[in-house]
């Protein structure tokens, strides 16, 4: 497990206390079964993300490229982070 992939891990787990207030344990790997759930959907990048969230970062990275250009670059940054973490 990368350590980016611990971190995220200990988010859930403490989220799940918090919304259960300790009456419940969250089961052994549950944590990670949640983060990888959520990291796979949002590998897969949806229009309204690449219009905005992509947007922003071609407007630092990719600076003086074509508008399409810039927003695959960037995709494949936000997607190279998840599969990093994934890994």
């Amino acid at each position: 497990m990368t350590p980016e992939m611990e971190r995220l891990c200990q988010a859930a787990e403490e989220a799940f206390e918090t919304v259960f207030h300790g009456d419940a344990e969250i089961t052994p790997g549950g944590a990670e079964t949640i983060v990888r759930a959520i990291l796979m959907r949002l590998r897969q990048t949806s229009e309204s993300m690449r219009k905005t969230g992509a947007g922003a970062v071609a407007d630092h990275f990719a600076l003086g490229q074509a508008p399409e250009e810039a927003e695959g670059i960037a995709r494949d940054v936000i997607v190279g982070v998840i599969d990093q973490v994934l890994a």
